[in-house]
């Protein structure tokens, strides 16, 4: 907690100097009472001490001193209210029970342990399960005690180990069992109490939950660190607060690291728990410059909760939490989660927001249908997080509905896997086997192996490729420099391509051709800009040597929104240009909508008798366009794909640099929706890149690397020795057979099928245009 203070007060100045007014997600104004600098606790100041000692408690940490504490409790009480003092040293204790105007404050040095009897704990009234029953009491607990506090510098240690193995335990006999069956109490229980305050105490190894708040409001929890361990033994259930059915709670300050969830908003569960006047919906939450360790979610709307609304998560930091926002959506249960903000956290996370059925214990209770719940109006925005994840979420229309989920102005890195040594086993399939595992036995049968490649990659991956259609063409030439505009219907009405050919001078008949699309305009490739990239376009030297060059603007065919965060806004943004072309349920992606454009430059060179034979080229995602085209496409003589990333020719499987996961999140739209289903789950696939470098066989094909680990060369080398063997069979020379090279070694550039990588900047360099 300490290396975030400094953060957290220049928070607070800029926050205290802010306008008087704060709002909620859903517009409304923020009680003052969120806005106001929190004041120390005043009940050691102004009320009348009871320390433990007076009443019997002795200082010995193996005697159980509950009775002693309690009798301290039941006589500030009967005297009109004061606070309870832990002196310092370790005090053993069974559950104690505050009343109405007491309250508690530890000393520095003091540890108010709990005993591991768990029948120390009598049953008390507890929301656990969802549901309102007996359970085991808290260490500390208070029912119906407004202005409630617990202060100072001390220690509440749950001395939770015996119980975590004793659950851990009953789990491996019953890997079903619920929470009730170890009987494990609660570090604190508050319930149906105003005014709650809780400042600057260490929670330390709770059995069970740290801090639970139930039917609580206007609860302020400030400077408190909760830790419990993750090993040797995990602590389970060891959740650092659960706001179970509460109203306007203020976290800040404060600093987790737990077994289970750190902040969980809880309420009720079952499928008709909206309607169980024991239950709740959790409104105006604020938490704040917080910081967030291990755990499986920071703040998570959890498996017990029907309802939250108006919950804002903001300046705070996040290292080694499994996810940033959790929502767990039960389909036994109605949920309805709305008007979430997570504001300005910075850090590292595995996803940032998860949304996923949650089926533990699923019981509908003779209910026929599944209750419906939604999630709406979700924001995440100006956060600065490297993540394996952003959006990791699994749609269950028939179960819940997300709406309204809005990413902006965050940047976001990604976490990924850079060491070979962390690199699973793998098979991959044999390109010369049919999926039924009957071999391809003759030449004659490589075109049926090959259909049946790309069908997988329409279905799995790319998405459908549209068929080819007629194109219409007019022309402008200025000598050497022919502009062409390409249509798709006879009356020139809807998407159009300006496509450019630059043809050398002095040269007779036909000439071969480089085809590339580019990323920045035709303009830009004349003036050999490409705003800021390492992509070069020394057009001299390609008219000089006999070529011509064509080119055309990917984003002609379709855009590419990759600078917009929100999925659903990128999809719709996308899916324009030539799309109109195609039925709306059409599965291609934005990936073979680009490969099906360069397929229709070809379809416009054909006609032009100045072209003999074309060069495929591309760089990055047009280099994975490129590999698409060529695959499906045997009109294009010569390929040269080039540093082309996940989803292109390195393997998937290898969980190497960038990962599907990655592509789905940043780039949704580039792929079919069911390539989504093998995010996080490459060990599923049926299928790797290899198969598709093999369809480009037996022609030209040069696969050219980029040296930095997000690209993974090594799988780009890996995938084209094992498409090698269909270049054997069918009559043309392989890979040679070398050991992978170093940069810019070029014994890996067999006469038909090559490799080579390079260090350098990400782009077409000079070399890369004479390999």
């Amino acid at each position: 907690m300490k290396r975030f203070a400094a953060l957290a007060t220049v928070f607070l100045i800029c926050f205290t100097a802010l306008s008087a007014q704060e709002y909620w997600p859903d517009g409304s104004v923020m009680d003052q009472w969120f806005l106001q600098k929190p004041q120390p606790t005043k009940c050691r100041l102004q009320q009348r001490h009871f320390v433990i000692t007076d009443y019997g408690a002795v200082q010995d940490s193996t005697v159980l001193q509950t009775e002693a504490i309690q009798k301290a409790i039941n006589t500030a009480a009967r005297r009109g209210g004061g606070t309870v003092v832990i002196p310092k040293g370790t005090w053993l204790s069974g559950a104690l029970f505050f009343k109405p105007r007491t309250h508690l404050y530890l000393d520095e040095g003091a540890v108010l342990k709990g005993s591991t009897n768990t029948w120390d704990f009598p049953d008390t009234p507890v929301h656990i399960e969802g549901v309102l029953q007996p359970y085991a009491a808290a260490l500390i607990n208070a029912r119906n005690c407004n202005g409630f506090t617990i202060s100072g510098k001390g220690t509440l240690d749950g001395n939770g180990l015996p119980y975590w193995e004793a659950f851990w335990e009953r789990r491996r006999e019953n890997p079903g069992c619920t929470n009730l069956e170890v009987r494990r109490p609660r570090m604190i229980g508050i319930s149906g109490s105003k005014d709650v305050s809780i400042e600057g105490i260490k929670l330390r190894n709770s059995a069970f939950w740290n801090i639970h708040l139930y039917k609580c409001a206007r609860v302020y929890i400030s400077d408190v660190s909760i830790y419990a361990p993750i090993k040797p033994v995990k602590a389970p259930s060891s959740d650092g607060i659960d706001l179970d059915a509460c109203t306007d709670v203020h976290i800040t300050g404060c600093d987790f690291a737990t077994g289970d969830d750190l902040i969980a908003l809880k309420g009720g569960k079952g499928p008709w728990a909206d309607e169980d006047k024991d239950n709740g919906v959790n409104k105006r939450i604020l938490v704040e410059y917080c910081t967030f360790g291990h755990g499986p979610g920071a703040l998570v709307l959890g498996s017990e909760c029907i309802g939250s609304r108006n919950v804002i998560l903001r300046n705070s930091s996040i290292t080694e939490t499994d996810r940033l926002l959790w929502l767990k959506m039960r389909p036994d249960t109605p949920q309805s989660y709305s008007n979430i903000l997570v504001d300005s956290i910075y850090g590292d996370v595995g996803s940032i927001v998860y949304i996923k059925p949650w089926t533990q214990f699923f019981d509908l209770k003779g209910r026929t249908d599944l209750p419906v719940s939604e999630a709406s109006s979700i924001t995440v925005q100006r956060c600065t997080l490297k993540c394996f994840r952003s959006h990791n979420i699994v749609e269950a229309p028939e179960q819940y509905l997300v709406c309204g989920l809005d990413f902006h102005g965050n940047k976001i890195r990604w976490k990924y896997n850079v060491d070979e040594d962390n690199v699973n086993p793998y098979t991959l399939e044999d390109p010369l086997l049919f999926v039924d595992g009957s071999p391809v036995s003759s030449v004659s049968q490589w075109p049926s192996r090959r259909e049946e490649i790309l069908s997988i990659f329409e279905r799995e991956m790319y998405g459908t490729m549209p068929p080819a259609c007629p194109v219409y063409l007019s022309r402008e030439d200025e000598g050497s420099l022919s502009k062409i505009r390409m249509t798709f219907r006879e009356d020139g009405s809807g998407p159009s391509i300006n496509w450019m050919i630059l043809y050398p001078e002095g040269v007779s008949g036909p000439v071969p051709a480089v085809m590339m699309l580019n990323f920045y305009g035709n303009d830009a490739v004349l003036a050999n800009d490409d705003h800021g990239s390492a992509t070069t376009f020394p057009l001299d030297t390609i008219l000089m040597r006999g070529y011509a060059y064509v080119t055309a603007c990917y984003k002609d065919f379709c855009a590419d929104p990759d600078s917009i965060q929100n999925p659903a806004e990128q999809l719709a943004l996308a899916r324009k240009g030539v799309f109109d072309l195609w039925d709306k349920d059409c599965t291609t992606g934005s990936l073979m909508a680009w490969a099906w454009g360069m397929c229709r430059g070809m379809d416009m060179l054909e006609q032009d008798e100045r072209i003999s034979k074309v060069v495929l080229t591309g760089c990055s995602r047009i280099g994975k366009a490129t590999l698409i085209a060529s695959a499906f496409d045997p009109r294009f003589d010569v390929t040269v794909i080039n540093q082309t990333g996940g989803g292109g020719a390195p393997l998937s499987k290898r969980i190497f640099g960038e990962y599907i996961a990655s592509e789905i999140d940043h780039f949704g739209y580039w792929w079919s929706k069911e390539y989504a289903k093998y995010a996080d789950k490459e060990k599923d696939l049926q299928f790797d890149q290899h198969l598709l470098l093999a369809c480009i066989a037996p022609r030209p094909l040069l696969v050219e690397g980029f040296n930095k680990p997000w690209f993974d060369t090594y799988g780009e080398f890996l995938a084209i020795q094992a498409a090698s063997p269909v270049w054997d069979f069918l009559g043309a020379e392989g890979l040679p057979d070398v050991e992978w090279p170093p940069a810019c070694d070029t014994s890996a550039i067999g006469p038909v099928l090559g490799y080579v990588r390079r260090d350098g900047a990400h782009g077409i360099a000079a070399c890369d245009w004479k390999w």
